[in-house]
């Protein structure tokens, strides 16, 4: 049954050496979606700048991102694992960034750190730069912490109802319903993992909990007999292209996608829709499974 809602963007913030945490986290959104978002009022709108920013010239990357997502979001969950991330012109880094600017606009801001053992190739300098920006946050509020992508994704789930219950982000019981958007194709790669024990060397060994290309149809209408081809740009992968298929709205469907090397894809989606055929084109980003 459709009901009214306000998306509101919550905007993902992390160095490049968090990968497994950035998708245990939008899965958790999605979760939080399901479970809560009709009774709220409130859709979450998670935001990846691997799946949603569109490049453009005219400034540095950082610039862009920020008026894509920072300056559009309401909520910003922001998280550090051995490294601070590239600096920018404005800041220690682009996730610091994000943060700051984002809590000088009066934005709900999430920061959490890891606890997790640190890998072989930690960056001693890094490490460094991350420990002191830390304690640079301490003096603007509570610092969050966490074990595992699975821990953090858990306490993402809690600070978005503590959100929603202190801001009035629901529309007005008399505001008209949405207008019919048709079918709205996306597409993702989830890669998730658990550590599984050590090898003999005393390296966490994982085991693999998901590899799968996720297409989700987020209209209100029907997407009809689905041709979905996936092309490697820089990574590789396999992929076993499935048959043609149906996708009801507000649901979705996963097919294996197993990550060789690490790199970015192009998912082409057809469909027909009311007898007239779409077309979806997505970059995504494939994680590799080890």
């Amino acid at each position: 049954m459709a009901f009214s809602a306000t998306a509101i963007v919550v905007l993902i913030a992390s160095p490049g050496d968090t990968a497994d945490e950035r998708a245990a986290i939008q899965q958790q959104v999605s979760k939080w979606n399901v479970s809560r978002a009709e009774r709220e009022g409130v859709v979450a709108m998670p935001w990846l700048y691997e799946q949603h920013a569109v490049p453009v010239l005219g400034g540095h990357p950082q610039s862009v991102i920020n008026a894509q997502a920072v300056d559009r979001s309401e909520i910003v969950i922001a998280f550090f694992d051995s490294r601070l991330g590239t600096e920018t012109p404005e800041a220690v880094s682009g996730t610091a960034e994000e943060i700051k600017r984002a809590h000088k606009a009066g934005k709900s801001v999430h920061v959490y750190f890891s606890t997790e053992d640190l890998p072989r190739s930690v960056d001693a300098d890094q490490l460094k730069k991350l420990a002191k920006f830390k304690e640079t946050l301490k003096a603007e509020g509570l610092l969050g912490s966490y074990s595992s992508p699975e821990n953090l994704a858990s306490q993402v789930h809690a600070a978005l109802d503590y959100d929603v219950s202190s801001n009035q982000w629901a529309p007005s019981p008399t505001a008209p319903a949405s207008a019919p958007s048709g079918a709205e194709l996306s597409a993702r790669h989830e890669y998730q993992r658990e550590a599984n024990g050590q090898d003999t060397r005393g390296r966490p060994r994982y085991r693999i909990l998901m590899n799968d290309l996720v297409i989700e149809n987020r209209g209100n209408t029907t997407a009809s007999n689905i041709d979905i081809t996936v092309d490697e740009i820089d990574g590789h992968f396999m992929f076993e292209k499935p048959e043609p298929f149906d996708l009801p709205p507000n649901s979705e469907v996963q097919f294996s996608l197993i990550g060789i090397r690490s790199g970015n894809a192009r998912v082409t989606m057809t469909w027909n829709e009311d007898g007239e055929p779409k077309q979806h084109v997505q970059l995504i980003r494939v994680r590799a499974s080890a």
